[in-house]
């Protein structure tokens, strides 16, 4: 849960609303087991109960917040306008608290032992997880039958259930992208086909008069991919102009990430090349005399 703090010989100007973090208590083991890095100082130890000074740990995010450009370890904090100093003894990595999607929050970690309270049982296994949620399930029943044991879950099942909206967004506008891919391609073959029977006349004339079908079958092409690459210029721009509206699904990877646009850029070139060359090949097979003939 949220809650205002102050920081030990860093009095608030008046006016000034104190900051603000998350609290969470845990154990001594809990960052060994979520695969949190101890990045400074010292994590919790079992010495760390109601009887010994109050100690707490901080994310990274909240050091540089709060003590930018400097170490946190050794400084003090208060939840209660100064009546108990809590000695900050070490700084962990972040963690996403809510979600990929949202940005890291300020966090403080106090022992649990100095912070008890209802809480979630984190263990890490080698072996099937579900197995050994029975097994804590059946120890906790064997130890009082009436504490309420819920919500035996995996992180890769929290994992999997927060990123199942944003998870089926990206697949929605992946199918649709494919389609509007095989829609391109359709339809550039087919003006392509189309300019090529319009034109059946003037290729026959230009192979009468001992044009390469080489040459011919790079006039079409050329007019093709000219259209082609007005056509990505177009897209590029307006997919620069709105990348913003897809940074909420993308996880580590910037909106105008230069590799995925050259990558998409040459995908629809490809397709579109292939797209072409079929009319475009078509067009080489015209033969002089009946393209003349017909006309």
């Amino acid at each position: 849960y949220q809650r205002t703090f102050q920081v030990q010989g860093r009095p608030l100007a008046e006016g000034a609303a104190p900051p603000t973090t998350l609290f969470q208590s845990a154990s001594v083991d809990y960052f060994k087991a979520i695969g949190v890095p101890l990045l400074e100082g010292r994590g919790f130890l079992d010495a760390d109960r109601d009887s010994a000074p109050p100690v707490a740990l901080v994310n990274r995010t909240l050091a540089h917040h709060a003590w930018p450009g400097e170490s946190p370890v050794g400084k003090r904090i208060s939840f209660n306008q100064g009546r108990v100093w809590i000695e900050i003894v070490g700084v962990i990595g972040d963690v996403k608290q809510n979600g990929l999607g949202a940005d890291v929050p300020d966090l403080v970690y106090v022992p649990f032992e100095q912070a008890p309270g209802a809480g979630t049982l984190l263990a890490r296994t080698t072996a099937d997880p579900l197995n050994l949620a029975k097994r804590i399930t059946a120890s906790v029943y064997a130890i009082d039958p009436n504490q309420p044991v819920a919500n035996a879950r995996t992180l890769e099942q929290l994992r999997r259930n927060s990123m199942a909206s944003p998870r089926l967004t990206t697949t929605l506008l992946t199918l649709f992208a494919a389609l509007a891919l095989v829609i391109t391609a359709t339809g550039l073959a087919g003006v392509i086909a189309f300019s090529v029977t319009q034109r059946t006349h003037e290729i026959g004339i230009r192979m009468a008069l001992g044009a390469e079908r080489g040459e011919v079958l790079q006039m079409v092409m050329r007019q093709g991919l000219a259209m082609v690459v007005v056509g990505l210029a177009v897209g590029v721009a307006g997919a620069i102009a709105l990348s913003h509206l897809m940074a909420g699904l993308l996880f580590g990877v910037n909106a105008t990430d230069p590799i995925t646009f050259v990558a998409v850029a040459l995908l629809i070139f490809g397709v579109a090349l292939a797209a072409c060359f079929i009319p475009a090949r078509r067009a080489t097979a015209i033969s002089p005399m009946l393209a003349l003939r017909g006309n």
